[in-house]
C-alpha cells in the first residue's frame, strides 16, 4: 500500500520509506516508475574520473533541480563531498580517503582526539554544493547527507558551513527552506557515540562500510568477498544499537548498504524500526511486496529468531524460509 505522500506502508499500517539510489539525475524517472518513494542522489555524476574539478554552481543547481522535477515532490537525498580535516586526507569524489596504512580500512590515520579548525574555510566544491542544494530546495524537497564522520566537531563543522551557504543566499536576497541534515554512518565509534551526535542530525543513514570498519577488512582483503555483508550479525546488532538510539532522541534512520535490497532480510530491519531503504531502483518491486505483506509483529518474530544465529549463513538460511512461508 502507498499513500498520497509517497510512502509504502506495511501490510499493518507501518510506514517505510523505498528509495532508490541513483548516481546521475537522469535515472530518476526510471526510478519513479519503478515505484520509488524517494530517490538518493550519491554522486551528481559532474566530475566524471576528475577528482579535482570543481564544477560550476550552476552545474550543480541544474543536477538537483532536474532530480527534484523528476521526483515530483518525492524527497531528494544529496550526499555531499567529503572535506580535508585533517593532514595526509584527500578528498576523492564523494569519500575521503588517507593515504598511510593499512589501506582501505576507513579511519586509518586519524588523529585521536584533534578536531578540525572551526575558522576554516569551506572547501570550494563543497560549498558549491551545498549552496546548489539550497536553491533547488525551493522546487523540491531536499535532504542533506554528510559524509562519515569521526567526532561530533567534524559534524558541528558541516553544520556551520550549511549556515554559511544559507547566510551568503540570504544576502543575495534569496531566503531557501532549511533542509534536513544527516550524516552517513561508515564509522563504530559513532555506535557507541550516537547520543552526542544525535543533537546536530535529523536523521542517519547507515552504510556499508560499516561492517567492513567493524571487521577492520581493507577493500582489498580477499576475506570480503566470502562474507555475506547483508546478513552478517556485526552489522545486524550494530543496527540495532544504532536505532535504538536514533529513535530514543526521535531521529530518522536509514539503510543504505545491500542488506536494504534483499527481500529476506527486509524484515529483519522493519523489526528494528528501521524508516527508510535505500536500494538500486530495480529491487524496489520486491522490496515493496515483501513490505506490504508482512506486519510489525511478523517481521519482530522473524528478527528476533534470525538474530539468535551466530552466523551470517544461519541468519539467511532462517530468515529466508520464514519469509519464504509467509509469502506464500
Amino acid at each position: 500500500m502507498k499513500t498520497e505522500e509517497h510512502i509504502t506502508l506495511t501490510a499493518d499500517g507501518h510506514p517505510v520509506r523505498l528509495t532508490a539510489l541513483i548516481n546521475h539525475p537522469e535515472e530518476a524517472a526510471g526510478a519513479v516508475e519503478l515505484g520509488a518513494d524517494g530517490l538518493a542522489l550519491w554522486d551528481a555524476g559532474l566530475s566524471g574520473n576528475r577528482p579535482d574539478h570543481t564544477p560550476p554552481e550552476e552545474d550543480y543547481r541544474a543536477v538537483f533541480q532536474q532530480a527534484a522535477r523528476a521526483a515530483a515532490g518525492r524527497p531528494v537525498t544529496v550526499r555531499t563531498d567529503a572535506a580535508q580535516f585533517y593532514p595526509g586526507r584527500e578528498t576523492t569524489g564523494g569519500c575521503a580517503c588517507r593515504s598511510g596504512p593499512p589501506p582501505g580500512t576507513g579511519f586509518e590515520g586519524h588523529p585521536p582526539g584533534r578536531p578540525p579548525d572551526p575558522a576554516a574555510a569551506p572547501p570550494r566544491r563543497l560549498l558549491r554544493q551545498l549552496r546548489a542544494i539550497l536553491e533547488a530546495g525551493a522546487g523540491g524537497r531536499f535532504h542533506i547527507l554528510f559524509p562519515p564522520l569521526r567526532q561530533v566537531e567534524e559534524l558541528k563543522q558541516y553544520r556551520a558551513w550549511l549556515n554559511l551557504a544559507r547566510e551568503e543566499l540570504a544576502a543575495e536576497g534569496f531566503r531557501p527552506p532549511q533542509p534536513a541534515a544527516g550524516m552517513l554512518v561508515e564509522i563504530p565509534a559513532v555506535t557507541a557515540m550516537l547520543e552526542l551526535f544525535a543533537h546536530e542530525l535529523n536523521f542517519i543513514c547507515l552504510g556499508e562500510n560499516l561492517l567492513w570498519h567493524s571487521l577492520v577488512l581493507p577493500e582489498d582483503h580477499p576475506v570480503r568477498r566470502a562474507i555475506d555483508c547483508s546478513f552478517h550479525p556485526a552489522l545486524l546488532y550494530q543496527a540495532r544499537l544504532l536505532l535504538e538510539t536514533a529513535h530514543r532522541r526521535r531521529k530518522k534512520a536509514a539503510l543504505s548498504a545491500p542488506a536494504a535490497g534483499e527481500p529476506a532480510a527486509v524484515p529483519l530491519f522493519l523489526a528494528m524500526g528501521l524508516d527508510e531503504l535505500i536500494m538500486p531502483a530495480e529491487k524496489i518491486p520486491a522490496v515493496r511486496r515483501v513490505v506490504e505483506r508482512l506486519t510489525l509483529p511478523e517481521a519482530r518474530l522473524i528478527g528476533a529468531k534470525a538474530m539468535s544465529f551466530p552466523t551470517a549463513a544461519g541468519v539467511k538460511n532462517y530468515a529466508g524460509e520464514a519469509l519464504a512461508r509467509l509469502m506464500r
